[in-house]
């Protein structure tokens, strides 16, 4: 008498079905898993961004007239926020967004801001090499050139339109920094010696 029981093509379509199940679920619980370990609450994110302000204005000569990005981890080590904020590795490694063009910082914890205003250095220093000038980059024509997502230059500028937003740049010193954002285009490239600081 034959014992009933399953076939080994019955047993390999199970296999394949729990694989393919396991492919799709299984970066989903591991993404779940890490967005809990980085996720902040309004007000810790509210701590980290006033923290970000008053550590910019505190230290002026960097900051004032730039639009830049510090680390977590380095507002920890100067005191300018509570270590405890950083919970993690992950939470360490943020980047806090600081728009000091104007009066007083913005700040913002959105990362998309950071990772848009990195892209801009990158793109400026290997594309134009302008050390020794002060210029300008449309914000559309990185997003066409594929050198930033749409969505990081919406970002930047708090906008859903980036037609008309150009980005300004100063190249005088060592390093390249964004002096503001905006719709004027009223330069093209300027040399160091004949620009205001």
């Amino acid at each position: 008498m034959k014992e009933k029981g399953f076939t080994l093509v019955e047993l390999l379509a199970v296999i394949v079905i729990i694989g393919l199940l396991a492919t799709i679920a299984l970066p989903q619980v591991l993404n779940q898993f890490s967005n809990q370990t980085a996720e902040l609450t309004k007000n810790e994110i509210a701590l980290i961004e006033q923290g970000a302000s008053n550590y910019a204005m505190e230290n002026g000569r960097e900051y004032k007239g730039k639009i830049s990005c510090v680390e977590i981890k380095k507002l920890v080590e100067e005191e300018a926020i509570d270590s405890n904020l950083a919970k993690n590795a992950e939470v360490e490694n943020l980047k806090v967004f600081i728009n000091y063009s104007g009066d007083s910082p913005i700040t913002s914890l959105e990362q998309k801001m950071c990772s848009a205003i990195q892209k801009v250095y990158e793109y400026y220093i290997d594309t134009n090499n302008k050390k020794g000038y002060r210029g300008i980059i449309g914000l559309k024509s990185l997003v066409n050139k594929n050198k930033m997502d749409e969505s990081e230059a919406r970002a930047l500028v708090s906008s859903d339109s980036i037609d008309e937003y150009n980005i300004f740049i100063n190249y005088c010193g060592d390093y390249p920094y964004i002096e503001h954002i905006g719709k004027e285009n009223n330069e093209k490239s300027v040399f160091c010696q004949n620009s205001i600081h």
